[in-house]
């Protein structure tokens, strides 16, 4: 509105007086919103009486205040939640034991029942097998495959701050010398002289982002860098909805479970394999 209809932003409003009638607020300048965030301390008992203070400067001052207050507090729930969650170690050595879990960054523990499963199928053939454990996360197969009897265990995790983790978890296990943990992505992992000088594999499991794209290049990629004895096992986790490649060059699917969402994908050397499927919903 003008100053002529009386608006808000005319001077003479009575708008503009206090509830006496006979203060004026001052009027607004884009100073007195500048003004107080550079000020160095609160005003003083005099200077409010002078008339330095304006109550709108305070509110705002108060609002960013606030506002700040609130991002610590979100920034200290995150750094106390991320890593907080645990699951535990279900059998063997370690039975009981919590194993750290990262959680968002695309970290997704195989759940309890999937774990279960897992190593009721493959049963007497983790003792004294070399693991390989890639997209490990939490680390929590190649940990349960340690607790059982497993002789070694190799970790493959791209984030860094879940490689810190679960070398901590290990050296906390004692597990030390029979584990690796390598940080860097699958595709240049499997070329690592590291990991090939831990070669062959007995036990591969293979766990990528559910949405991953490249799944079955990579497979490929996997099987040609010949990671795994002549008699070992690959397994495969991937979304229960996702059907898994038949074989993998030399490798054959034997059978496949699912659990919920989770569906475990076994493969072994076509010379051993009789084509057979499980499920469970």
């Amino acid at each position: 509105a003008s100053d002529k209809l009386g608006g808000p932003w005319d001077r003479s409003n009575s708008l503009g007086r206090s509830c006496s009638g006979h203060d004026r607020i001052p009027f607004l300048k884009v100073e007195d919103f500048i003004e107080p965030y550079s000020r160095k301390q609160l005003p003083t008992q005099q200077s409010l009486y002078a008339g330095d203070f304006h109550p709108v400067k305070a509110s705002h001052l108060c609002k960013k205040g606030l506002m700040i207050v609130g991002i610590l507090v979100s920034v200290l729930w995150f750094n106390h939640h991320m890593i907080t969650s645990s699951i535990r170690i279900v059998t063997g050595a370690l039975k009981g034991r919590k194993i750290p879990t990262l959680q968002g960054q695309g970290i997704r523990p195989t759940s309890l029942r999937a774990r279960e499963a897992l190593f009721s199928i493959l049963g007497p053939i983790i003792q004294g097998a070399c693991v390989g454990d890639l997209f490990a996360g939490s680390g929590s197969i190649g940990l349960e495959a340690l607790s059982r009897g497993a002789a070694k265990a190799i970790f493959v995790e791209q984030s860094p701050e879940a490689g810190r983790i679960l070398e901590s978890t290990l050296a906390q296990f004692n597990l030390d010398a029979q584990s690796l943990v390598l940080v860097q992505d699958v595709a240049l992992a499997i070329q690592n002289a590291l990991l090939v000088g831990w070669l062959p594999f007995d036990v591969l499991y293979i766990d990528p982002p559910y949405r991953y794209e490249h799944s079955h290049q990579l497979l490929t990629e996997i099987e040609n860098a010949d990671l795994v004895a002549s008699n070992g096992h690959i397994i495969y986790e991937h979304f229960s909805k996702k059907t898994p490649p038949a074989s993998i060059g030399k490798w054959t699917l034997t059978r496949t479970a699912k659990y919920g969402d989770t569906a475990l994908t076994f493969y072994r050397p076509q010379a051993q394999t009789v084509m057979t499927s499980h499920g469970e919903s």
